[in-house]
């Protein structure tokens, strides 16, 4: 998976464990999210691994080819992909 980080804020840190806020975005099946999560993070060998991250929102932008329909997009397949609680 591919992200570019677009901003983030440390909300705490302590020692080796950190939260952080974190909003950018990424690209699946040629839709494109923007998302805003909680990430833990922990350091492990000189390096900050995420530990667990809780999505806050995800903004979805389809592909340029998909109308606004119910029924139709053109050039491709429109769907809905759902982000698990």
């Amino acid at each position: 998976v591919a992200m570019e980080l677009i901003d983030h804020e440390i909300i705490q840190q302590t020692g080796n464990k950190a939260q952080v806020a974190a909003k950018y975005t990424t690209t699946r099946s040629g839709n494109r999210y923007t998302v805003f999560s909680v990430v833990d993070m922990q350091k492990e060998n000189g390096y900050w691994i995420i530990a667990k991250e809780i999505i806050q929102t995800i903004d979805h932008e389809p592909p340029a080819s998909c109308i606004v329909s119910r029924y139709s997009c053109f050039g491709g397949q429109c769907r809905v992909l759902r982000v698990p609680d």
